[in-house]
């Protein structure tokens, strides 16, 4: 969550364009204005940014999420492609493909994220 003196005019937020729900470039934006819920960007039309999430909020379509570092955008692109990665090969996988040993690293990994929705 983020607060208006996060934020001054000029600084620099990141988006992730995509195609077809597929994410491919990472757009640099300028803020024009900051109120006191929404910041202002400017590209061929004004855009209001919600401050605390970041989120665009007068989008017809999916909302879009900007960020605060360029990094964040790269690291939001490569989770989303390990995830497609992991995704599409358990999907494929056969019983016998997986040792014991695997299955139980795979198993300890679920575990621990079971245990951090706990908390």
């Amino acid at each position: 969550m983020y607060k208006k003196s996060d934020f001054q005019i000029g600084d620099r937020l990141f988006s992730i364009e995509s195609y077809r729900g597929k994410k491919y470039k990472i757009k640099e934006h300028k803020i024009t204005k900051i109120g006191n819920k929404y910041l202002e960007i400017k590209e061929s039309l004004r855009h209001k940014i919600l401050i605390k999430t970041l989120v665009h909020t007068q989008y017809t379509g999916m909302p879009w999420e900007l960020y605060k570092t360029e990094q964040e955008c790269k690291d939001v692109m490569e989770k989303e492609e390990l995830y497609e990665k992991v995704y599409r090969f358990y999907s494929s996988l056969s019983r016998g493909q997986l040792s014991l040993e695997n299955l139980r690293k795979i198993n300890k990994i679920i575990d621990e994220i079971k245990e951090g929705e706990k908390s």
